[in-house]
């Protein structure tokens, strides 16, 4: 049965807490079935899953496969705009997450494709906004621009979600049509 599997997961999880092994393990388990269907999630929210995955997640910063995971949950389940998810994982965290691993792992950049979307998405919702703006997003999404110009899709990623948090911020004038001006003439021929 779903609820006895996932307090299996946990348990496991929470009495190995130091083996990054079982807890990409875990992590992977839960990650799966939080991407599956609602009914999988609402017996996640039961068993309170979701903390324990963001634990695991932040007891292993520097671990890229371990980031990596977190990225794609995060973006998984910020996807739908007013969603209990979306609620969910930003009050147990998962802003900061996201912007952390981002900076960690500014070199990567299927990490920061991932998380791009996921800001995003974030940046549908005011309060989110202010939270991105708050822990730095501004900050790490121009870094991403600065180390990855060559890159089409990342570039496009970071410009949609700096454009999403310039919506209300004041910021459309002076800091995103300049920057989004840059790099429009280093693209000129990019037809993706």
């Amino acid at each position: 049965d779903l609820e006895n599997d996932i307090a299996v997961v946990l348990a496991t999880m929470k009495t190995h807490s130091a083996s990054i092994k079982i807890q990409l393990l875990g992590c992977r388990a839960l990650r799966s079935l939080i991407m599956s269907n609602d009914e999988d999630w609402g017996a996640l929210c039961r068993a309170e899953a979701i903390p324990v995955f963001l634990d695991a997640v932040r007891s292993f910063p520097d671990n890229l496969v371990m980031q990596g995971l977190a990225i794609t949950f995060v973006a998984v389940m910020v996807r739908d705009v007013f969603s209990s998810r979306r609620r969910h994982t930003i009050r147990n965290g998962g802003i900061p997450l996201i912007l952390n691993a981002m900076r960690t792992f500014e070199n990567d950049p299927r990490l920061l494709h991932t998380g791009c979307y996921a800001l995003h998405q974030l940046g549908f919702v005011r309060s989110s906004r202010a939270s991105l703006i708050s822990h730095g997003g501004i900050d790490i999404l121009l870094r991403s621009l600065q180390l990855h110009k060559s890159d089409s899709s990342l570039v496009d990623l970071c410009l949609s979600a700096l454009s999403k948090l310039s919506d209300d911020n004041n910021m459309e004038g002076r800091f995103f049509a300049p920057l989004a001006l840059e790099f429009m003439e280093a693209f000129p021929n990019d037809n993706s």
